[in-house]
């Protein structure tokens, strides 16, 4: 399989470029943004549950496919993504006040708050996320439940989930976000992912995100107060 794999793939090198082609395989439970094709793509394998329920609430597959596809549009504003135009030229299409803020406002305070996350590997809290590694992706996660919740609130369902009508839609748009990242860590696992990943350990791309968000302060009356980094 992997000499076919490999034969695939250098046969794409002697080929006209093909815009149209995927990097990953339909059934994929992944999804993705290209930025020298400008487009993001949800494979069939992202399209089923948990991510998407046909017949549950929409406000449900907002919180969990609509973030998906939140993330991925918005890795095109990020760090990397401002320096690539429409065509995926080598071209910043921000101006020097958007760069300014954005380096300045967005960056610096999303690193720091993440820096400052104590994970607890099982001995002690020694090991921290690193916010500068992770900015990406956190910037994404940010963006995303913001986004997300903005389009669900358009389109507010009347219907409850069954034995949770004293508990209002907002509500559950934010525990159904944060189930879509319930996992499971072995020790060597997390430190492997604190190391090497672009993405914050699933508990933290919950509680950071959370923490930024005004919509979850005000659907479950936070009255702490906390540093809040906005995105936008």
């Amino acid at each position: 399989m992997k000499t076919i794999l490999v034969a695939v793939e250098l046969a794409v090198l002697q080929s006209a470029v093909d815009n149209k082609r995927w990097i990953k395989t339909p059934v994929s439970v992944d999804a993705y943004y290209d930025a020298i094709l400008n487009s993001i793509a949800i494979p069939m394998g992202a399209l089923q549950s948990p991510y998407f329920m046909p017949g549950s609430l929409d406000i449900s597959n907002y919180a969990k496919l609509g973030v998906i596809i939140a993330r991925e549009i918005l890795h095109g504003f990020n760090v990397f993504g401002h320096q690539l135009n429409s065509k995926g030229q080598l071209r910043s299409w921000w101006t020097a006040d958007e760069q300014k803020y954005y380096f300045h406002n967005v960056t610096d305070c999303l690193i720091d708050q993440y820096n400052k996350y104590c994970i607890d590997t099982g001995t002690d809290c020694s090991e921290k996320i690193d916010g500068n590694q992770t900015l990406d992706e956190n910037f994404a996660d940010n963006g995303a439940i913001l986004i997300a919740y903005q389009a669900a609130d358009l389109k507010k369902d009347d219907e409850t989930l069954p034995g949770f009508a004293n508990i209002s839609n907002d509500k559950i748009f934010f525990i159904q976000y944060s189930s879509m990242h319930c996992n499971s860590y072995t020790q060597i696992g997390l430190l492997n992912e604190l190391a090497t990943g672009l993405s914050s350990p699933n508990e933290f791309r919950v509680k950071g995100s959370l923490q930024n968000s005004k919509e979850f302060s005000k659907a479950f009356s936070c009255t702490t107060n906390v540093t809040v980094c906005s995105v936008f």
